[in-house]
């Protein structure tokens, strides 16, 4: 009787965890396909934040080559009207005008990259230079040329001439290491801009309208007071 009730016990035990077995297997499927679907669901929302962020990006840069494409137009536009114009047979003065202000236009829709290009060529040309006696062929009074880097690795030339920047804005430009020969800077505003290495007296840099943060030659910040 107790070998019958004993062998009793035991098949409802195996029966029951028979049963609890069938059960779990399923649900155990069950609990694997939704943590791989939502595995699944994580992969695609990342890779689509993914993939947004890379349009995005693209699209920025597409707006950035667009502008900078703009620019280059722009410059093309600006040396080849600037070109016909000295070449044409008529009075200076009107030259001179007509010159200022193709020039002045061009340099309101360039960035500080390509305004460095315009001033170089200007500057190779003897187009914004002055000398003892000489008239000036462009006048830049009231550019902006912000950022403008005329430094000695973006010269062909390490030496600038009597170039002429009377009253232009000339905020954080860089004349690095550049020998600065009869140079005019009156009234121009230069705070911010780099000057170490170059070479410039004090009384040539003192006629600046604004001297804020000026890098001075010797390596000092000269702060106006």
């Amino acid at each position: 009787m107790d070998n019958k009730k004993k062998k009793s016990g035991i098949q409802i035990f195996f029966d029951c965890a028979q049963l609890i077995i069938a059960l779990f297997i399923p649900l155990a499927i069950i609990a694997y396909t939704v943590m791989q679907n939502n595995t699944e669901i994580s992969i695609a929302q990342e890779n689509r934040k993914q993939d947004l962020k890379i349009a995005d990006e693209r699209h920025e840069q597409e707006i950035i080559l667009s502008t900078d494409e703009q620019e280059e137009a722009a410059l093309v536009r600006y040396f080849d009207s600037l070109g016909k114009l000295l070449e044409k047979d008529m009075k200076l003065m009107n030259r001179t005008s007509i010159a200022r202000f193709k020039t002045l236009t061009a340099l309101a829709q360039l960035k500080s990259k390509r305004k460095g290009y315009l001033i170089r060529a200007l500057i190779e040309n003897k187009l914004i230079t002055m000398n003892p006696g000489e008239n000036l062929i462009i006048d830049l009074s009231l550019a902006d040329l912000t950022g403008l880097d005329l430094s000695t690795n973006m010269l062909v030339k390490k030496e600038i001439t009597c170039a002429n920047f009377n009253q232009t804005t000339l905020i954080n430009a860089s004349f690095r290491g550049v020998t600065l020969t009869g140079a005019n800077f009156r009234n121009s505003s230069f705070d911010g801009s780099d000057f170490s290495q170059a070479n410039i007296t004090y009384q040539e840099l003192i006629v600046a309208r604004s001297l804020q943060n000026v890098v001075l030659p010797n390596g000092t910040i000269f702060q106006s007071t």
